[in-house]
């Protein structure tokens, strides 16, 4: 026996069957929003994913190739926060050993000798007066100065191979 439903009545009955079945999926939609987490990749958002393996997450990082003949080192920081399910990776260019070109070698600027015990103590391993920097704690290479012992911090022509990049062609 087939009842007629009145326009309306119908209309209502498929919304209610539509909210019923929204019901049903959404915990389905919910985990999988829930399970995204969002890269960013030095403060912007990035298209990169997390992959799935059995040690772990993963995510891939680039770097750019340096030109022929040249160098460049990075530092890589990883940070997950679970609250905002973010993962949030910082590349920064790392410096040489030196802070500048210039800088002595031996102590990079600090002007502190590397062999006291603390540095720049003026105290050697065996308690007594450092023998490198006769206990004065400075720079023996530089004399205190922390400026590059071979060119004065002021470079060469063409480049100071001591403390920057040889560059003579």
């Amino acid at each position: 026996m087939n009842i007629p439903l009145p326009k309306f009545a119908r209309s209502l009955l498929i919304l209610t069957l539509a909210i019923a079945l929204s019901f049903l999926v959404w915990p389905q939609y919910q985990a999988r929003a829930e399970a995204a987490w969002q890269i960013l990749f030095n403060g912007k958002v990035s298209t990169a994913q997390l992959l799935d393996t059995d040690s772990g997450a993963v995510v891939n990082v680039s770097f750019h190739v340096p030109a022929v003949g040249e160098q460049q080192s990075y530092g890589v920081l990883l940070e997950t926060d679970p609250d905002s399910k973010q993962v949030k990776i910082t590349r920064v260019k790392t410096k040489s050993p030196l802070r500048e070109r210039g800088d002595c070698p031996q102590c990079t600027g600090s002007k502190e000798c590397q062999d006291c015990y603390p540095v720049g103590s003026g105290v050697g391993t065996s308690g007594e007066a450092c023998l490198t920097c006769n206990g004065t704690g400075g720079c023996f290479y530089c004399s205190g100065s922390g400026l590059c012992y071979t060119c004065g911090g002021g470079g060469h022509t063409g480049g100071c191979f001591t403390c920057g990049d040889d560059i003579t062609e």
